[in-house]
């Protein structure tokens, strides 16, 4: 328990449980006369009282007027704006959301007393995170041949032609068709039914033996045949159920595939040969697995010391984050064209459902934004004011055609906020790279 006194304010403070902190402000009775007056002078804006102009009508006069427990709720809530934050600010607290606020004593003329109930950022006790960091090791990249065969065929394709043929198809052929599909009591499956669908036989991105069953038809075939779906297929209600399919050929086609040769590597542009063009693509390949590689490090490093480090998460931090992960998924869901409500039956979920099913991921992440900020802490890492407004300038340049724009439309200072943690996290992580 701390007590402390300033300008006429006078405060005891007290550690809950949870990060939560309680703060008892007694604001003198000589200090309460003014915002009792500013408390009239603001009640009486709003009303007519004969013979005072507006904003001008003595406490008296004002709360006889609207009543003893308006003029003291208004009084009250001005006096907890003005002193709060002074609190807040001159012992330094980093409070969180907004507190809950219990007037313990009010009166005109005697000292004003409220209690308020803030939550904190929490305590975090870190472990040797230096000796972690250490004792984690990147693994070393390489690629197979058959990485680079895998990815030289992927060009290929991408750059084949087509023949349409009459023969019936194979596997590797390209085929157009139209398809509807009917369950068991025979009741046509949502979204079951397309038109001009193409698909290449023998790349299995459809469910089963779908393609299978297409081997073999000519242009202008129709065929119907059962497809069971896998029992752990993303769907629950289409787990395991056999779904008759009616297909109809519009056309087959042989994927014609250009040689392997270096006739095709000068054909992207930049290659003088085969050789230079599966070199290209096994550095590409590395390249991509240690950028991989290097995100497992980090993570694993943080997870690491998050799991080693002692703190008392407030469960408004977890919510907040559980808004975020909330708001990403409905905007990811959304940009792919679907409606969220529409998104929820389809997987059998409530939103309530889904926050209870990301709350470890949001504790997670919580965890590990309070260890990147007490590292940045204990190692004095910091980021200049320069170095916030060039990278908020050059993001908001490229969505904005000027920044002047950009501060009619949005929130700077949030966002300056935003890019401030962001940099500090970045110069924090590359701290901690350095200590391997």
């Amino acid at each position: 328990m701390t007590i402390q006194s300033f300008n006429g304010v006078h405060i005891i403070k007290k550690d809950l449980p949870n990060s939560m902190m309680e703060i008892t402000v007694t604001v003198a009775g000589d200090e309460m006369n003014g915002y009792f007056e500013q408390a009239a002078a603001n009640l009486s804006q709003n009303i007519k009282i004969s013979g005072f102009r507006s904003g001008k009508a003595p406490i008296d006069t004002v709360e006889k007027k609207v009543g003893s427990q308006e003029l003291f709720n208004e009084a009250a809530g001005i006096a907890v704006r003005r002193t709060l934050p002074k609190v807040l600010m001159e012992n330094k607290i980093d409070s969180l959301g907004i507190p809950d606020i219990k007037i313990l004593k009010i009166a005109k003329g005697n000292d004003f007393e409220y209690k308020a109930e803030i939550a904190v950022l929490p305590k975090v006790l870190l472990p040797d995170y230096k000796k972690i960091v250490s004792g984690i090791k990147k693994q070393k990249m390489e690629v197979s041949d058959k990485e680079v065969g895998d990815a030289l065929m992927f060009l290929r394709k991408s750059r084949a032609s087509f023949i349409q043929v009459s023969r019936g198809a194979t596997k590797g052929d390209r085929v157009n068709i139209d398809f509807s599909a009917i369950d068991e009591q025979g009741v046509e499956i949502k979204n079951g039914e397309q038109r001009n669908q193409p698909l290449i036989i023998g790349d299995n991105l459809f469910i089963g033996d779908f393609e299978e069953n297409l081997a073999g038809l000519k242009s202008g075939d129709y065929k119907e045949f059962l497809v069971k779906f896998p029992d752990n297929y993303y769907d629950k209600e289409m787990g395991g159920k056999i779904i008759n399919f009616k297909v109809k050929v519009n056309s087959v086609e042989e994927v014609i595939l250009p040689e392997e040769n270096d006739e095709f590597a000068k054909s992207l542009g930049k290659f003088d040969g085969l050789g230079l063009l599966k070199d290209s693509i096994g550095k590409g390949l590395v390249s991509e697995k240690e950028s991989r590689e290097q995100e497992r490090w980090v993570m694993e490093i943080l997870r690491k010391i998050a799991e080693k480090s002692e703190m008392d998460i407030p469960e408004i931090l977890i919510n907040s984050e559980l808004e975020r992960i909330m708001d990403n998924l409905k905007a990811n869901v959304t940009q792919a064209g679907l409606c969220f409500d529409d998104y929820l039956e389809h997987i059998k979920k409530t939103a309530d459902d889904l926050k209870k099913d990301n709350r470890k991921v949001a504790e997670d992440s919580v965890k590990v934004n309070l260890v990147l900020k007490n590292i940045g802490d204990k190692e004095g890492i910091d980021v200049s004011d320069k170095e916030t407004e060039e990278r908020l300038n050059k993001e908001l340049l490229g969505h904005y055609k000027s920044i002047d724009e950009a501060r009619k439309k949005i929130d700077l200072h949030r966002l300056k906020d935003y890019y401030y943690g962001m940099i500090r996290n970045e110069k924090v992580l590359q701290f901690l790279q350095k200590q391997v």
